[in-house]
């Protein structure tokens, strides 16, 4: 049976755990995430709110995935403030808005 739980600060997953699932991805490494909310780049008092998603199989588990609430378009590398902009002259609020990304990657 699958199980989901959602956690608020990566500092509540265990590190090595969260290692393995990534498969050696450096800018979604526990130390890379860990960073960014240390430093402030994530978390409150920004648009990027992460949201950790582990998902298990029994008590095994078997992947996480870093989740954003995203309150404006910034730092993402897919602008779509055109798409926000047209939402919002149908009336609709287009923030905020849920990503999964690794945030402000220094990939060209």
């Amino acid at each position: 049976m699958l199980k989901f739980k959602v956690y608020k600060t990566i500092t509540l997953i265990n590190e090595e755990e969260w290692d393995k699932c990534v498969n050696s991805n450096p800018f979604l490494s526990y130390k890379f995430l860990k960073n960014l909310e240390n430093s402030e780049c994530i978390g409150k008092n920004t648009s990027w709110i992460p949201n950790y998603i582990s998902i298990k199989d029994n008590k095994e588990t078997i992947a996480f995935i870093p989740l954003f609430i995203k309150l404006d378009s910034q730092g993402e590398y897919v602008f779509d403030h055109s798409w926000a902009k047209a939402y919002y002259n149908a009336g609709g609020n287009y923030y905020p808005k849920i990503q999964s990304s690794a945030p402000f990657t220094p990939v060209t």
